[in-house]
């Protein structure tokens, strides 16, 4: 099962080969990366997400990099926890008008 950690505090300079390139060399296997744009602009937001493999290379990583600078400011690191939320009924398609 894969694990999310966000990365926060980045600077809008990292690219994700940079943090693809920092991730692999503490948990020494393939990471994936991906930095959200604002889609107006086109300028990244500040932060990422990171997935790995494990829980276990996670928490390496969680423990490795928390704080650690990156292009002159201090990455803040947490896990993604993932919660499935129930939709109600009316969540699915157009709303029905009051009477």
């Amino acid at each position: 099962m894969t694990s999310k950690l966000l990365i926060g505090n980045i600077s809008t300079s990292v690219k994700e080969e940079d943090l693809k390139e920092i991730f692999t060399q503490i948990v020494g296997q393939s990471v994936t990366v991906s930095i959200p744009r604002n889609p107006k602009t086109g300028s990244i937001r500040g932060y990422a997400f990171v997935e790995l493999e494990s829980d276990v290379l996670a928490e390496k990583a969680l423990d490795a990099l928390n704080g650690s600078p990156v292009d002159g400011r201090a990455m803040s690191i947490s896990k993604v926890d993932r919660v499935l939320t129930k939709r109600k009924w009316f969540q699915f398609g157009k709303p029905k008008p009051a009477r």
